[in-house]
C-alpha cells in the first residue's frame, strides 16, 4: 500500500474522472477540507491531512498525494466509491430543464437521441405579451451516477452548457435561471393599493408535474416542428421569424455536432466565449457599457495564446501583435467585412472597445440613463452595440465550424 506523500493519481484513476466531480466526491467523503495554498487543497480526517489535491490554473488535477490521515481501509473504500459513482458504466438518463426564449416556443426540434427542444405543457405559466421571457423545455441525454449530488451537478452543468449554446444560436437569445437563488422586489398585485402589492420574491419558475429526469424523451407527436430558416438569413436578420414565434437556423444540427466534435481543450475555450456572450445580454439592462465589454471578451476568449518566445529579452514584455491587433485579425478571419459600411462600423467598434476597456468613458445610456432622445452619440452607440452582437455571434459560430473541421 502507498505510504504518505506518494502520488495517488493512478491508484484513484484520476485520469478517468472529471476533475470537478472528483473534488466534489472527496468533499463528501471527508466532510472537511482546507486550502493550503492557491494550488493545493487538503482533505482532512480527524484533523489530519488524508489527501492533498494539486490543481493547475485551469483547475485540472496535476497530482494527488496521500497524507498521514488516510488509512489503508479508507483508501480502499475511496477507490471503490470513485469507481462506482464516477467511472463505472451507467445507464443514461434524460435530463430536463426550463429555459426562456425571446419568442414563444410552439413547436419542437430533435437532434438525434441527444437533444430535444419543445414547448412547456398547457398547464405551465406563460407571459401574456410578446416582449417577455417565454418558457420552453430542453431535454438531453447524460450519464447517471449513484451519487445524488454528482448526478445533480451533471444535470445542471449540462443545462448551463445547453443554455449558453442556444443563447448564441437563437434569435433574441436564451435565459437560464440556474441554481443560484436571486430575489427582487416585484409588483405582484397591480390592482391592490396596499403595501402588499409589492413583495420581495425569489426568481423562479416551475409547473405542476415537472420532473428534472426521466428514462426517455417526451413524445413529440402532439407538436409541429419548429420552422427552420436558411442560416444566412437567420443570422443576418435578427427578426427572421414566423408569426412572432421561435424559429431555428437550418445550420443548428451542424453547429451542435461541431460543438460535440471539439476536443476538451477546444470546448473549454468555446464555452468561455459563450459565457461572455451570454453575460453581454444579461448585463445590458444594468450597464450597456459592461454588456458591450462582455461581448468583446467573447472574442478575446477565442484569440490564440501568444508564444512565450515572442518576448523582449530585456523587459520580458510581449513583442508580438497587440491585443487590439489580434482582436481585429480574428474578426477579419472569422467575420470578414461585408461591404464598405461594415468596414467603417468595425473601425468604430475597435475604437470604442479600446476606450471603454481602459475606463475612458461610458455609453450614453449609462452616463445619462434618462437620455432617450435621438442624438448623434446615441445613434453611434446603438450602431456599435448592434455591430458588436452581430459580428461576435458570426465570428464565434464560424470559429466553431472551422475548428471542428
Amino acid at each position: 500500500m502507498l505510504s504518505a506523500g506518494r502520488n495517488l493519481q493512478q491508484v484513484l484513476a484520476v485520469d478517468q474522472c472529471d476533475a470537478g466531480e472528483l473534488i466534489a466526491l472527496l468533499t463528501f467523503f471527508f466532510n472537511m477540507s482546507r486550502q493550503r495554498d492557491p494550488d493545493a487543497v487538503d482533505f482532512l480526517r480527524d484533523g489530519e491531512c488524508a489527501v492533498t489535491v494539486h490543481l493547475s490554473r485551469h483547475n485540472d488535477i496535476v497530482a494527488v498525494d496521500r497524507g498521514p490521515g488516510l488509512s489503508d481501509d479508507e483508501l480502499t473504500r475511496l477507490q471503490a466509491q470513485i469507481r462506482e459513482e464516477l467511472i463505472a458504466p451507467s445507464s443514461a438518463v434524460v435530463g430536463r430543464d426550463v429555459l426562456f426564449a425571446g419568442y414563444p416556443v410552439r413547436g419542437f426540434l430533435q437532434i438525434g437521441a441527444e437533444l430535444a427542444i419543445l414547448p412547456v405543457p398547457d398547464c405551465a405559466p406563460r407571459p401574456n405579451f410578446l416582449l417577455a421571457e417565454h418558457p420552453f423545455l430542453i431535454e438531453f441525454r447524460l450519464p447517471s451516477s449513484k451519487n445524488y449530488w454528482i448526478q445533480n451537478a451533471r444535470r445542471q452543468h449540462a443545462s448551463f452548457q445547453m443554455a449558453l449554446f442556444l443563447n448564441l444560436v437563437f434569435s433574441r437569445g436564451v435565459t437560464w435561471y440556474g441554481p443560484r437563488s436571486r430575489n427582487a422586489w416585484a409588483w405582484v398585485d397591480p390592482a391592490s393599493g396596499s403595501r402588499d402589492a409589492y413583495q420581495f420574491c425569489q426568481l423562479n419558475y416551475c409547473y405542476s408535474g415537472f420532473v428534472r429526469e426521466s428514462d426517455q424523451f417526451t413524445d413529440t407527436q402532439p407538436f409541429a416542428k419548429l420552422k427552420e430558416v436558411p442560416a444566412d438569413r437567420y443570422f443576418d436578420d435578427p427578426d427572421a421569424l414566423s408569426d412572432y414565434e421561435l424559429t431555428v437556423p437550418s445550420s443548428l444540427h451542424e453547429q451542435y455536432r461541431s460543438w460535440k466534435a471539439l476536443s476538451r481543450a477546444e470546448e473549454r475555450v468555446f464555452f468561455r466565449a459563450l459565457y461572455w456572450y451570454y453575460c453581454g445580454g444579461e448585463l445590458f439592462d444594468t450597464s450597456v457599457t459592461a454588456g458591450f465589454l462582455a461581448i468583446s471578451r467573447a472574442i478575446e476568449a477565442l484569440l490564440p495564446a501568444q508564444s512565450d518566445e515572442a518576448r523582449c529579452p530585456s523587459c520580458h514584455r510581449a513583442v508580438g501583435p497587440s491585443i487590439s491587433r489580434r482582436f481585429r485579425n480574428f474578426l477579419d478571419e472569422f467575420s470578414p467585412p461585408l461591404g464598405t459600411e461594415d468596414a467603417t462600423v468595425r473601425q468604430q467598434l475597435y475604437a470604442t472597445r479600446s476606450k471603454y476597456a481602459h475606463g475612458s468613458g461610458l455609453m450614453l445610456l449609462d452616463e445619462f440613463p434618462l437620455n432617450t432622445g435621438l442624438t448623434h452619440r446615441s445613434s453611434e452607440d446603438r450602431t456599435v452595440l448592434n455591430c458588436a452582437f452581430k459580428l461576435t455571434r458570426r465570428a464565434v459560430l464560424n470559429w466553431l465550424l472551422k475548428t471542428k473541421a
